[in-house]
């Protein structure tokens, strides 16, 4: 609306990869980040920064791909695990930003044999792990959850508003496709399987 300020909002999502780090150099959206986010940020109504979470003398801001630095008035987060977030969240909200935190893992339930286990575990990685994820998505204004699950099991130590929004797929986006009849099930997996707990050893059994 004319003469009124659109509201700013920053993403930093683990899921979200800078120029720096992709061969292309150029930024791109992985995983559950753009099935989540990225692929909705085109119709947001909103001013929308899209980097990596900075910290800026006395607040979080955003940082874009040129190196940027923008003050924002919300930070959707998206799996971050790093020491100090949680205590730069509170001095984030004294100046007035609200922070969100989008979650679809429970992480402390994964299989030790899960890579993300071990590289989340506070003894393999003391300043990224899931012990600063909880005290980072407990001091969120909002938490946005993937399942009823995982939203019952936060709201035992998060006492910010949790809502759901689950995983979906846009099937008017993709081309049907025919296959030949067959007696056994055919299933496609797109994603990463080091990530896997077992989940898809039990397919076997339609076998």
């Amino acid at each position: 609306t004319k003469g009124k300020r659109v509201l700013r909002v920053g993403i930093a999502s683990g899921d979200w990869v800078p120029p720096n780090k992709t061969p292309d150099k150029q930024a791109r959206w992985g995983g559950s980040g753009w099935a989540r986010i990225g692929q909705y940020v085109e119709h947001l109504p909103f001013n929308i920064i899209v980097g990596t979470l900075t910290w800026l003398r006395d607040h979080l801001a955003i940082m874009d791909p040129a190196g940027g630095l923008h003050d924002v008035d919300v930070i959707l987060m998206q799996r971050l695990m790093h020491d100090g977030i949680a205590d730069h969240i509170v001095s984030s909200q004294k100046q007035g930003i609200k922070i969100i935190n989008d979650i679809d893992d429970w992480y402390w339930g994964l299989s030790p044999n899960n890579d993300a286990f071990r590289h989340n575990h506070p003894k393999n990685n003391p300043g990224e792990n899931f012990n600063h994820y909880r005290k980072i998505i407990s001091r969120s204004d909002l938490v946005i959850s993937s399942t009823p699950y995982l939203a019952g099991r936060v709201s035992d130590f998060c006492q910010a508003p949790i809502v759901l929004s689950k995983n979906t797929v846009d099937l008017s986006r993709f081309k049907p496709r025919e296959h030949t009849p067959t007696d056994q099930p055919l299933i496609g997996w797109v994603g990463s399987t080091n990530h896997r707990s077992g989940d898809l050893e039990t397919l076997w059994v339609l076998s």
